[in-house]
């Protein structure tokens, strides 16, 4: 199954489950669509947030200022969009991993 990539303005709409409370932090697959994200830390005051923006940055190699939350905030179900990359190079680093 391919995640659901959108092109946006001047970047991607990548929808994202968050688990938040896990082992590790790090991008895990996709699940219906969405690209699956464990994150360490809780789901409390942006916390979980900021981890899964900081997981998208390391995996996509861009600076955490180019993705912004765009909806979401208090859900595991998330959307973000990635500027700088096109959907093609996003989808690459996706099935690369």
């Amino acid at each position: 199954m391919s995640v659901n990539l959108t092109s946006y303005l001047d970047g991607v709409l990548l929808l994202v489950k968050a688990k938040p409370n896990s082992r590790s932090n790090q991008a895990c697959g996709v699940f219906d669509g969405m690209l699956r994200i464990s994150i360490t830390a809780t789901a409390e005051r942006g916390k979980a947030n900021q981890a899964v923006i900081a997981v998208l940055a390391k995996t996509f190699s861009v600076p955490k200022a180019q993705i912004e939350l765009i909806h979401g905030r208090t859900s595991a179900n998330k959307t973000l969009l990635i500027r700088g990359k096109t959907v093609n190079e996003l989808r690459d680093i996706i099935n690369a991993g």
